[in-house]
């Protein structure tokens, strides 16, 4: 019998599901573009996510706070209100949001990343 009064052992826990944000809050809608880059709109987190071809993880369009702001800015700067739809152009990957809580429908160039108002 091994005695181990007195002993003490050390435990070590690491993190291995990623960074804290962003990650899909309530995701609603998916869209895939034809280079293989994957967009969802999440309601909850009020952004549009963009999943690269290697899967990292970046917001393409919202701040994270529900509002309306940006048209003619970088759709990351711009206020999304609980997105529910995306869809991606064939041709050249226009990304189009539905802005279900503003009652919008908002256009991101793909090449600038500018966001503007289309309906």
């Amino acid at each position: 019998m091994v005695g181990t009064a007195g002993a003490q052992q050390t435990f070590f826990i690491d993190t291995v599901a990623g960074p804290s944000w962003p990650y899909p809050d309530y995701p609603n809608s998916v869209a895939v573009a034809s280079d293989g880059t994957i967009y969802l709109a999440d309601r909850d987190s009020h952004t549009v996510l963009r999943v690269e071809t290697d899967g990292s993880l970046s917001v393409f369009a919202g701040t994270g706070f529900a509002g309306f702001s940006g048209d003619g800015d970088a759709a990351a700067a711009a206020q999304l209100n609980t997105p529910t739809g995306v869809a991606v152009t064939a041709d050249d990957g226009t990304v189009y949001i539905a802005d279900r809580a503003n009652n919008r429908i908002r256009k991101v160039d793909v090449a600038t990343r500018i966001i503007t108002t289309v309906a």
